[in-house]
């Protein structure tokens, strides 16, 4: 095997690694790699998986334990479906979802009287499609909405009390949040994971931010927050696609 060759494998094996443990929460065994249908020797996975740990994408937890990936694994595994682009990962969303929430959005503008109203409706949409902690935020309002904060105590994440109540507690903070939420973006949807964030209390969360467009000169933006360990390819997806729904919805106000 050439080394580019080699390099390619690595970076399947650990982007298989980051999907499974995605779907199940549970340290990936490089048996399971196999069973996914990787065409790889189970040793073949082993020997990879040695050199991701060494690399710093891998840690295992127990001796005899599967493999769980780092922060450096995650942003490995978004920027590849980042630059890929969302179309690939439109298959893995149920485009019933999508659609549900672009009937809603639409028939809300035409009911509500304000920008902030649809928005909070919106952030409502988008929590309980990727239960997930939902919000929603208007340039040069200092108030920042937040819709769903009991989905975090459903994951396994946040089962310690005392990182659970230093997060509850962050969420009341939105000086700190709207701080947050006005970063600059480098794509429609941008990621920011653990220590990118930049605040102790979400070094296990990652937190998804969507430009919406602009009203007048007021810039409008969603977000997500939950563990770091969620479905990127469904969250990203449905962010731009209602981001862009309310883009358009924006020129009527």
């Amino acid at each position: 095997m050439s080394p580019r060759e080699a390099k390619y494998r690595k970076e399947e094996v650990l982007a298989e690694i980051v999907e499974a443990y995605l779907e199940t929460g549970i340290p990936v065994a490089s048996q399971h790699i196999v069973e996914r249908g990787l065409e790889c020797s189970s040793a073949t996975i082993r020997n990879i998986m040695a050199e991701l740990i060494d690399e710093g994408y891998l840690v295992q937890p127990h001796t005899s334990a599967g493999r769980i990936p780092t922060e450096k694994a995650y942003r490995y595994y978004l920027d590849y479906v980042l630059d890929l682009g969302a179309e690939k990962f439109k298959k893995r969303v149920l485009r019933r979802d999508i659609n549900r929430a672009e009937q809603e959005i639409e028939e809300e503008a035409k009911r509500v009287e304000s920008v902030e109203e649809l928005l909070r409706i919106t952030a409502d949409l988008i929590s309980e499609l990727a239960h997930q902690t939902g919000m929603g935020v208007v340039w040069g309002r200092r108030d920042v909405y937040l819709h769903g904060r009991n989905y975090i105590v459903d994951y396994q994440e946040f089962q310690d009390i005392q990182k659970l109540r230093a997060l509850l507690t962050l969420f009341e903070m939105e000086d700190l949040l709207y701080d947050l939420f006005w970063r600059e973006l480098r794509d429609r949807v941008d990621v920011f994971l653990g220590e990118e964030i930049g605040v102790p209390e979400l070094r296990g969360c990652s937190m998804l931010i969507s430009y919406c467009g602009k009203v007048g000169e007021k810039e409008t933006r969603l977000g997500l927050v939950g563990p770091m360990r969620m479905d990127y390819a469904k969250n990203i997806t449905l962010l731009e696609e209602i981001s862009k729904e309310l883009e358009e919805l924006w020129k009527e106000f």
